[in-house]
Order: C-alpha cells, then structure tokens, then sequence
C-alpha cells in the first residue's frame, strides 16, 4: 500500500507538462511570469558573499521584466503600506518600519523617506529576498517563490493582524501532517493537503513548461499563498478566487455516487446536490435560508472578523484564520445571539441523533445491521443509495448547520429505504 514518507522525507508530486495540460497559449503566459524564477520553495538563492550581492533595487527596477505582476501589485495594500505608518504618525517608528518597508535596518535597505524612497512600502523584494544578483545575472542567480507560512507570517503576527497566528492553530497547518498520519493516503490526497502539489495542478499551474523540472516538492501544508495571490487580485483580500468559489475547491466530494464513500461534501450539502433518490435520480434540494443568506458562502462564517478598538494579547483581532466559524458572532450577522444557538444546538442534536441511528444499518455486529451481501440486485443499488446519503450528510462535518432543509431530507431517504429493507 502507498504510504506518504516521514517527516525527513520530501513528497514527490508530478506535474502536467503545459503543451499538453494547459496549452501554447497558457503555457507562454506562465513563462513570461517565471523567467527568472522558480516555484521551488527548497531552491535557495547562492549564499551571500558580501553586501554588494545583498542590494535592494527596489519594485521599479523588477518592473523592467515583471510588468504584469507590478501593475498588480500596485492595486495592493502592500504597494501603499508605508503611508499607514504616515497617516497614523508612526512613520519613523522602528518597530514598525520592517513591516513596512523593504530591507528596513539592513545595509541597503530603507532608511527614510528622503534617502531611499525606492523602498517604501511592501514590494517584491519583501518576499523574494534582494534582487541585486538577480539583476546582474538573471539566468545564474534565480529568485526564490518561499510557498511556507512563515514568509507571510513575519510581519502578519501579533494581537493587531495574528493572521499566521489563527492560521497556526488551524487544520490547514496541519494538512500535510494529517495525510502523512492517514494509512489509506494516496498522491491524489496531496492536491487538497499540500500548496506546492495544488498550485501544480488545474488552473493554478504555476510550473509546467517543457524546459523545467518535471517534479515539484511538497513541503507545505495549506499555507497563505494558495488562497491568497501576492501580486494582487480582483478579488477581496487579494484572493485567487472569488469568496464563492475559493473553499469548494477542496471542500467537495467531486461529484462521487454510491457505492463509494463521500469525502469532505462541504459544497455539496451547501449547494444541495450531492445526494441521491431512491430510484437512482439526484437529490436536489430543498435547501436552508443559510444557502442564501450567506452572501460570500463559506467565508460568510468561517472567515467572521472582529477587531477591538485596542487589541491586546488577551485580546487579539480576529482574522478569521483558524477557519471555525465564531459562534455565536458570525451567527449575528442574521440572528439575535441566544436565537442562533438554540436553533444551531438543536439542528444539530438532531441530526447528530439521526446519523447514529442510521449508521447502525450499515455497522457490523449492530442489532440493526443489514448485510448487504444477503440482497438482491435492487435493493443492493437502494442500499447503497442509503448508506451514502447518511455519509455525506455526516461527512459534512457541520452536523446540518450547513444545509438543515437537505440533511433532513436525505436522512428520510435513508430511513425509507433501510426500514423497508
């Protein structure tokens, strides 16, 4: 059986060559992006040799080649970080400055806004490192693509933006440990567990012409830089997706049907859709308020901020980076606080009881077991149908806070056809 390696051990993923997988078109547009570069977090530039190679040239420089990133970097906050400082009269506060300007402290990096005004703000040399070498020599000195949390994470930290602090104590920190502790793992698993293998793949090919390694290295787990793009995007919070679109990538089971076992089917009990009728035909609706109400989806509840007048260690602002939804403050965008857990707590009492009463149908050496083995054709393909309308709605994970109407519905499926079995 395939097994993820240890931790000492890198993970493998390969990747679509882009004539193939992407076509010409896409292909020359991701070329015109990574000349100069590699997408490899384990690559490093060559060690420093002195203050020369460390230059900082600043984003009009890197704009000679990159155009297209710059102008959309120049939509970002990052491209206009150093006027927060200005505008809060903190401009030539040191403990600030590092955050907010390139190299700030370093030889030759900023130091004030008459000086080096070339390096204020965010710019590219903030995550790639000093561009000095790469100027001098763009084919032999490639810059670094970091894809870990920790980049992000040295300057979103602390009780005023704990991004990569809330993201810490998330799941999506641990994906890639979770799926090297999961004995049934398979690669396929990597595309939704690592950021190297997803922006390998569909349309977030990031490294795929011909003349590049044909492998790239999985050593993240779900870090800041696949949902959010650094250059800048149309969409909020410089997100690579729209709010709507971005969660269900991975939170889905991908259309899966009986008889196999439904994974993850967040969209699809939002949406209701991934269910089936007892004569085969998909189950569409009937669909919760919350499938409505919830104008940006998933992020509506699971990303919910929050942000004290004066945060404090005790009490930080709330990003929304561990991903679980803050109950009950996100609830009261739409309901009174006791409402929203006396409805919530009962939702899910009542669906949790109904999965556990269903699931004896299909639980070996329970009173209520039916062997499958034992039945006809039909009631097989019924049975089946049963089993797996009780695991997706369990596999759901909210316990029908995401689709109550459609929970309920299938769990009537379920019960018709295991009671009439």
């Amino acid at each position: 059986m395939w097994q993820l390696p240890d931790y000492e051990e890198v993970v493998t993923v390969r990747i679509w060559r882009a004539a193939a997988s992407v076509g010409l078109v896409a292909a020359l547009a991701v070329a015109t992006w990574l000349i100069g570069c590699t997408t490899q977090s384990s690559i490093q530039p060559p060690p420093d040799t002195g203050a020369s190679v460390r230059a900082y040239v600043g984003a009009a420089v890197c704009q000679t080649c990159h155009r297209s990133e710059h102008a959309s970097w120049t939509t970002t906050k990052h491209s206009v970080a150093l006027s927060v400082l200005q505008q809060a009269g903190q401009a030539e506060n040191e403990r600030c400055l590092p955050c907010h300007t390139v190299g700030y402290g370093e030889e030759t990096g900023y130091t004030n806004q008459a000086d080096t005004p070339q390096l204020a703000n965010v710019q590219c040399e903030n995550c790639h490192g000093a561009g000095g070498r790469h100027i001098a020599n763009p084919s032999q000195n490639q810059m670094n693509i970091p894809l870990n949390a920790d980049l992000c994470g040295q300057c979103h930290t602390g009780s005023h933006h704990p991004n990569f602090d809330q993201w810490a104590e998330s799941k999506h920190a641990a994906a890639l440990t979770t799926l090297q502790e999961n004995p049934h793992a398979s690669d396929a698993c990597l595309d939704c567990h690592s950021v190297e293998a997803r922006l390998a793949s569909g349309e977030h090919v990031v490294l795929a012409l011909p003349e590049q390694v044909e492998t790239v290295v999985a050593q993240n787990p779900i870090t800041c830089q696949l949902c959010h793009a650094a250059h800048g995007s149309p969409n909020p919070a410089q997100l690579r997706q729209a709010p709507t679109e971005l969660c269900v990538q991975c939170h889905t089971d991908d259309d899966s049907s009986p008889p196999s076992s439904p994974h993850h089917p967040q969209r699809e009990i939002f949406l209701g859709l991934g269910g089936w009728e007892p004569n085969g035909a998909q189950a569409i609706g009937p669909n919760s308020a919350h499938t409505t109400a919830a104008a940006l989806a998933c992020i509506t509840c699971h990303v919910y901020q929050t942000a004290p007048d004066q945060p404090t260690d005790e009490n930080p602002v709330n990003t929304g980076h561990t991903f679980l939804p803050r109950v009950p403050d996100a609830c009261t965008q739409c309901h009174e606080a006791d409402e929203a857990i006396a409805l919530m707590t009962a939702a899910q009492d009542e669906i949790d009881t109904r999965v556990a009463q269903l699931t004896r149908y299909f639980t070996q050496d329970d009173s209520l077991f039916i062997d499958r083995t034992t039945l006809g054709a039909d009631d097989q393909a019924r049975f089946d149908i049963a089993k797996f309308n009780v695991q997706l709605v369990s596999g759901d994970g909210s316990s029908g806070v995401h689709n109550l109407a459609y929970c309920r519905d299938l769990l009537n499926i379920s019960e018709t056809i295991f009671t009439s079995l």
